[in-house]
Formats: C-alpha cells, sequence, structure tokens
C-alpha cells in the first residue's frame, strides 16, 4: 500500500514542535548579537582603547635600546645617534584611547603623548660620566653638526632640526604642564628654538 503524500494530523504537529525548537534555538543565539547593535552605548565605545594604540612599553624601551646599542657599536657614529635621537613614538600612556591632544610626564619629562622620543623613554649611556649620555641636549648638538655640514649654513639647520624634534600636538597650557615647568625644558630650552654654532 502506498503512503499517501499528505500528512495526517499528528505529523503536522511534530513538524511544528521541530520547527518552534529551531526558532527558540536561533533565537538564543541571535539575541546577544542583536541586544549589542541596538543597546550599543558610543559613549562606551569612546572608552574602548582601539587595538592599534600599543600600550605595551616595554617594546618602546627595547626599540630606544636597540638603536642605542647601534649608535655604541658603531664606535658612537653621530649617524647613528641620529637614528636614535629622531625616533619618537605615539604613546598611549595614560592608556584612554587617545594620543593626539594628550600631555604626560614621562621620567620627569612633559610630553605630548603623539611625540614621545626615544630620549624622553630612556638615556642612553654607554659609560658612568655625564658625557656619556644622549641627553636632549647632545642630541641637538650631533644633529646640528651634522645638519650644518650638510646644509652648509648653521640657521638652515636649526630650523631643520626643529621640524625634526616638535613637542607634539598637545599645548602645555591647556594641561597640567605649563612652559614654564622644568619637565618641558628639554623641549623649550632645546629644540623650541634651536641654534646651531657658526664653524
Amino acid at each position: 500500500m502506498e503512503k499517501s503524500i499528505f500528512m495526517n494530523k499528528k505529523e503536522r504537529t511534530e513538524i511544528r514542535k521541530y520547527q518552534i525548537i529551531t526558532i527558540i534555538l536561533m533565537l538564543l543565539i541571535l539575541a546577544p548579537i542583536l541586544i549589542k547593535i541596538f543597546k550599543s552605548n558610543p559613549k562606551l565605545d569612546e572608552a574602548v582603547i582601539p587595538e592599534s594604540v600599543d600600550i605595551d612599553f616595554d617594546k618602546y624601551i627595547t626599540d630606544c635600546d636597540a638603536l642605542c646599542k647601534r649608535f655604541t657599536d658603531s664606535k658612537r657614529n653621530p649617524s647613528e645617534a641620529l637614528a636614535y635621537c629622531e625616533k619618537y613614538f605615539e604613546i598611549d600612556l595614560d592608556k584612554n584611547g587617545r594620543t593626539a591632544s594628550d600631555a604626560s610626564i614621562l621620567n620627569n619629562h612633559g610630553v605630548c603623548e603623539d611625540r614621545v622620543y626615544c630620549f624622553n623613554i630612556k638615556e642612553c649611556t654607554w659609560g658612568s660620566s655625564s658625557r656619556s649620555r644622549l641627553t636632549p641636549e647632545k642630541c641637538k648638538d650631533i644633529m646640528c653638526d651634522i645638519y650644518t655640514e650638510k646644509y652648509t649654513d648653521n640657521t638652515t639647520a636649526a630650523k631643520y632640526i626643529e621640524s625634526r624634534i616638535k613637542f607634539g600636538s598637545c599645548n602645555p597650557k591647556d594641561s597640567e604642564l605649563t612652559q614654564e615647568d622644568s619637565s618641558v625644558s628639554w623641549w623649550t630650552d632645546t629644540y623650541q628654538n634651536v641654534h646651531c654654532r657658526s664653524y
């Protein structure tokens, strides 16, 4: 006897049960996603630190140490000093997801988070004397020597250095830092108005 192609009431009820169970399972899976879409809070989203902002500070120390080692291994070749002196990073020091306008104190240096130089992070040293350090001032002197020779003009060299070493986009007046603050003297005294000696 051939089976009828029409389902009886009992079979239709069983199929509906399976359909209902499938719909419930799908809702359970999709509900958290839908809730997140419709209830996302933009203020909370802003507080999340973007993945592109690296907050692993050891990485920056390692990078600067490597540049310092290149300089010392080269018997203190001035061009290797440039690589260290001019290297800067954008670092979210206060971990608020922003670097563009924030100022922070780092190793007693007042810095803009979008322009943190190696000499702000860790001073390059190769001996025990005070002259065996790549300080911001020493970096400026080396840069003056190299760029004055390159441009054959100490004024052009000074302007070029000012374009290379910037304080950043934050304004010390709009933050806890002030231009009179000794923490920003690495920039105000050395790089804000660069003077290279004549030869």
